[in-house]
């Protein structure tokens, strides 16, 4: 009875090192995967940060020109032809004369140049 007692510890020596190395390499795989899961939510979280920042310059911009042509009055006996052409020279005194901004025109639109925003010197971001 000894003996089929030895016998037996003898066959299943060695199975918990087997288990452990097992759970060991789940445990890894899964520790990996919850990195790899977590580093994409960063970029996306980074993503939706900067297209969020270059929304609000967007929309900044926007205000700021519609602020600037409340200020712009044109004479109501001026020519349709010259609308354009009061728009554009009006609209340098109703920016206040800030510099670079020169508006140029043609017959059917007013063009105001581009303005850079140093958007990574911001404070804050």
């Amino acid at each position: 009875m000894k003996f089929v007692k030895t016998m037996l510890c003898r066959k299943h020596r060695g199975a918990a090192l087997i288990l452990s190395m097992i759970f060991i390499l789940i445990f890894s795989a899964l520790a990996v995967s919850i990195a790899s899961l977590s580093d994409t939510n960063v970029q996306i979280a980074d993503n939706q940060h900067k297209a969020n920042g270059a929304k609000a310059c967007a929309e900044s911009g926007l205000e700021i020109i519609r602020l600037w042509l409340n200020n712009v009055s044109i004479p109501g006996d001026t020519a349709p032809s010259q609308i354009f052409t009061q728009v554009a020279e009006r609209f340098g005194f109703a920016v206040g004369g800030i510099s670079g901004i020169t508006t140029s025109y043609d017959t059917s639109s007013v063009i105001v140049p581009n303005v850079t925003l140093d958007f990574d010197k911001r404070p804050g971001f």
